[in-house]
């Protein structure tokens, strides 16, 4: 998560386009050590090799660790699993090596890394997480809501389950919805991309068909304009029939709310004076 953060994070270049490669490299190996860090790490987003123009990036990344080693630097770099096959291949005599790194997680794991950390927190009151829910029910909400073996998602769920009732075992059925939400408000955030396909979290929303692409305008517009409009303000901008606003809301609702037996939306809310529509939890608003 922290390397994806990384990557969506806007950058500068800070050198002239004649500065080689080996020039950059001693720089930040300088301004590294200066900051008193001793390591680097390097995120290679590439899906397969396949120009010879990525070939000379990953062989000038893995010949370069010979330069890092001579100032006490460390460099690691990740790949997925067809790269580092390839890079297995690639060793030369200044590179000291290549190594695969397997970080898929089975459900027994999963589970095994939540319950330590639920006896960290509750001081051992809890040892299994199925002492609070059924792992049943974790595995569906993941599945169907987030991403089932990111272990990620199992820990926060787990920080969401205990704001709940972190004394009461097992959890009850309010607490274990309310835990939802909360994880849902945190994870999985609403957003659209550029082809207007709308998403929560990791997963698509449903395809709009012809009768729910009427609601899309509405969804659009609380998207790229976050915070709470008035109902007849949007019915005018949008340029809606007379009467169709609520059926409209109603719908958009049905799209992007999860079925979790809970009356109240995470997403499209209403103001509490009942006048004012909100979409919030997106990728751009809180």
């Amino acid at each position: 998560q922290d390397i994806m953060n990384f990557v969506n994070t806007p950058y500068i270049e800070l050198f002239k386009p004649n500065v080689s490669l080996d020039q950059k490299l001693g720089v930040l190996c300088d301004a590294v050590k200066k900051l008193g860090t001793f390591g680097v790490m390097v995120w290679v987003e590439l899906a397969d090799i396949a120009s010879q123009q990525e070939i000379a990036l990953l062989h000038y990344l893995f010949d370069s660790v010979s330069q890092m080693r001579a100032q006490d630097l460390y460099i690691k770099c990740f790949v997925n699993h067809e790269v580092a096959a390839k890079l297995e291949l690639t060793r030369g005599v200044r590179t000291l090596s290549a190594e695969r790194l397997n970080l898929t997680w089975t459900i027994d794991e999963l589970v095994e890394l939540s319950n330590r950390r639920l006896q960290i927190a509750t001081n051992n009151v809890a040892s299994k997480i199925e002492d609070w829910v059924e792992q049943e029910k974790i595995e569906l909400f993941l599945s169907k809501f987030s991403q089932l073996f990111n272990p990620s998602e199992w820990v926060c769920l787990l920080h969401s389950l205990l704001q709940q009732e972190p004394d009461h075992l097992p959890v009850s059925q309010t607490a274990w919805v309310a835990a939802q939400r909360v994880f849902l408000a945190e994870r999985a955030k609403i957003r659209m991309d550029n082809e207007g396909r709308i998403w929560r979290g990791a997963q698509p929303v449903d395809e709009l068909t012809p009768r729910k692409r009427a609601i899309y305008p509405l969804i659009k517009y609380l998207y790229e304009h976050p915070g709470f409009h008035k109902s007849y303000h949007l019915q005018a901008t949008l340029k809606m029939a007379d009467g169709t606003f609520d059926t409209t809301l109603s719908r958009a609702r049905d799209l992007l709310e999860p079925d979790l037996g809970a009356t109240e939306p995470i997403y499209l809310v209403t103001n509490p004076r009942g006048d004012g529509v909100a979409l919030l939890h997106t990728d751009h608003a809180p």
